[in-house]
């Protein structure tokens, strides 16, 4: 997955404990761009059909895909961290890992800022 690391396993798992037949997911706008392996995946694996929400989601408190309510029977967040909140479908937060070293861009950054004096 590039330089994201999605627990695709996690989801599997879920489907399987709950029986999910159509599952929802819902990506972040800098992790769209891997909805649809990540759903060919689950369908692959599980027989589940995946529904791919396009709609904006800015984290666990916009949990609001109404479009998906009475469709789905799991909700699948990635790239967010839950809320103690109630929902209405079972809702699996997939956090994501940035696999990135930002080293060189601190010491550079460093040198820019030698000279600031506050």
């Amino acid at each position: 997955m590039s330089s994201y690391q999605l627990n695709i396993k996690e989801v599997l798992a879920k489907i399987r404990e709950i029986n999910a037949r159509t599952v929802g997911l819902q990506f972040p706008e800098g992790l769209k761009m891997y909805a649809t392996s990540v759903a060919r995946q689950i369908e692959e694996e599980t027989g589940a059909n995946v529904i791919i929400s396009g709609d904006t989601c800015y984290g666990a408190c916009d949990v609001s895909d109404t479009a998906m309510k009475g469709l789905v029977d799991l909700l699948v967040y990635f790239g967010h961290t839950p809320l103690p909140l109630e929902y209405d479908v079972p809702v699996l937060f997939l956090e994501a890992e940035f696999q990135l070293d930002v080293t060189p861009a601190v010491i550079k950054a460093l040198d820019l800022l030698k000279d600031y004096k506050k």
